[in-house]
């Protein structure tokens, strides 16, 4: 045995052929870099990857898996707080009623959403409808005495005669009142030599009443506007007048017979009443043409109320 071992040839060097490059099918050699198709009973990957007998009979988890006919069945899992919010609560019926109404259009929107007005409210019974009320219409007729001034020739006496206004205006709070007015005034002298006086003024007029909080017809009047006249003496072709600025004042009380009865419930009616006022032409400067008149009338009006 020892000559044997002894006389053993060494193992030939590998050749350049292909086939020693490349390992043999079968178990390689100890010395060969290739590692082995099955890994040790020892090794890590043999402990990793455990038998399919032990995985599927032997495993607790298998057994967990599939319970055995005899026992009981597992509770279903409880609904999560997501989905209970995600359903939101329950309608309540009539909420869901009222989302079942639709609106045909606007109309019906504008019908359902808007509130009926509510209608003014009545005046009390003893609260009396105001008279002095909206706009108004009148006149003032009577006698009146002027003074005047002209140049050519003197006007000692004063002239007497009649006048008249008429009104139209409007009543734009209790206490006050705007309007127009026309004036005019015939008058004579009947010393000798006669003389005749003629004039007239366009002048916007206004309106104050001190008791209207107790609907007293009370009327303190002032205007303002122009106007001109003149005057003509007997047995003389020419004349001599005066013209300006004209300024007017007067009083009035006025009386409503019979808008009681009919017009219970509505403001204004038919006035009758007093005044006295005053009429002044101006003069341009001190001893220029000039002319006053006084006056006293009576009026007639009539309020349409508001």
């Amino acid at each position: 045995m020892a000559e044997v071992a002894t006389a053993a040839p060494a193992a030939p060097a590998s050749g350049p052929s292909d086939s020693s490059a490349t390992p043999t099918a079968g178990a390689p050699t100890s010395g060969s870099a290739t590692p082995t198709a099955a890994p040790a009973t020892g090794s890590p990957a043999s402990t990793a990857a455990p038998a399919a007998g032990s995985s599927t009979a032997g495993s607790p988890t298998a057994k967990s898996a599939s319970p055995a006919p005899g026992s009981p069945a597992a509770p279903a899992p409880a609904p999560s707080d997501s989905s209970a919010e995600a359903e939101g609560p329950e309608a309540d019926p009539e909420d869901s009623s009222r989302s079942e109404r639709k609106l045909d259009g606007p109309g019906d929107a504008a019908a359902v959403e808007a509130p009926a007005e509510a209608p003014p409210p009545a005046r009390p019974a003893s609260e009396k409808p105001p008279r002095v009320d909206g706009t108004y219409v009148g006149g003032t007729l009577g006698p009146g005495i002027s003074f005047a001034r002209v140049n050519d020739f003197p006007t000692p006496n004063p002239f007497v005669g009649g006048g008249a206004t008429l009104r139209v205006g409007e009543v734009i709070y209790p206490w006050l009142s705007i309007g127009v007015e026309i004036s005019g005034n015939l008058a004579y002298r009947s010393a000798d030599p006669r003389q005749r006086l003629l004039q007239g003024a366009f002048l916007v007029d206004f309106g104050f009443y001190p008791g209207a909080k107790k609907q007293i017809p009370l009327s303190l009047r002032a205007g303002f506007g122009a106007g001109g006249g003149a005057i003509r003496e007997a047995r003389r072709t020419d004349r001599s007048g005066f013209g300006g600025a004209v300024f007017t004042a007067a009083v009035r009380y006025e009386f409503f017979p019979g808008a009681a009865k009919r017009r219970p419930t509505r403001g204004g009616g038919f006035s009758i009443g007093p005044e006295l006022g005053w009429i002044g032409f101006m003069p341009a400067a001190k001893g220029r043409p000039m002319s006053h008149t006084v006056y006293l009338g009576l009026y007639v009006g009539f309020y349409f109320g508001s």
